[in-house]
């Protein structure tokens, strides 16, 4: 179980990264393209940020994730099968769902 723990720690670390590398297109596109686009400042461009294709939700959630796998590979309060592994489950679908429907919608 630790081998499989230690896979999903390195392939979040990569959706991480990868979502970190993808930021400065999102933050291109948040606006729009073309003579439709519109001009947003301050909060409301970080709104539009965050918003544009789930991109907020998706990187909270690989934040969440990486917390719990690190927690539960350092070993603190955590058993085979407890609440922590099934939220690690939960977020890696959320992400992967998220993660599609951006794509597809």
């Amino acid at each position: 179980m630790k081998h499989v723990t230690k896979l999903l720690f390195a392939l979040l670390i990569a959706a991480s990264i990868s979502w970190l590398m993808v930021s400065p297109i999102i933050w291109i596109l948040r606006d729009g393209m073309g003579s439709d686009s519109v001009t947003s400042e301050g909060f409301k461009a970080v709104e539009r940020f965050f918003t544009t294709f789930n991109y907020g939700p998706i990187g909270l959630a690989l934040l969440l994730a990486n917390l719990l796998v690190h927690s539960r590979m350092q070993g603190t309060k955590t058993e085979k099968g407890s609440l922590s592994f099934a939220m690690i489950g939960i977020f890696t679908v959320l992400i992967l769902t998220a993660t599609v429907g951006a794509f597809f919608a």
